[in-house]
């Protein structure tokens, strides 16, 4: 996986504090510097509630922290589209996430548009969405 050193760490120290540790990690996940440009280490102290299974499924449900886990078989995608908009709270990590598929030289398309996931959502299915299936569906053994 590609790496760089992060520009800031957080570290966290935690002791059966899942619900606080879930919020923490949502809360990061939200703020506008880009996840490629910060880590987070958190340290579980022998916590014997839900901690362990709140970072657990943070880790597991973070797309850039297995997308070098599964290289070769986004490769065999015949088309990958991302977007995202410029008011929404994932447009950082979405970027990243489509830097890092470059990166690893994996075909993507990426499109930035104004306003949230929830902005024009009609018009974005219909000029976008389904134009894309059209162009990149094969339903044909040749294209096997």
């Amino acid at each position: 996986m590609p790496s760089a050193e992060p520009e800031v760490s957080v570290v966290c120290s935690t002791y059966n504090r899942g619900k606080r540790l879930a919020a923490m990690l949502t809360a990061l996940e939200q703020q506008t510097l880009g996840c490629d440009r910060f880590e987070v280490v958190v340290v579980n102290d022998g916590s014997t509630d839900d901690t362990q299974d709140v970072l657990e499924k943070w880790a597991a449900n973070s797309p850039l922290a297995f997308l070098d886990q599964y290289v070769a078989n986004l490769r065999e995608y015949r088309a990958i589209a991302i977007d995202v908009g410029d008011q929404d709270g994932l447009k950082a990590d979405t970027g990243t996430l489509h830097d890092m598929m470059d990166l690893y030289g994996i075909a993507n398309t990426f499109e930035l548009y104004q306003g949230t996931h929830t902005s024009k959502v009609a018009d974005r299915f219909q000029n976008h969405v389904l134009p894309f299936f059209s162009k990149s569906l094969c339903f044909d053994a040749k294209c096997q």
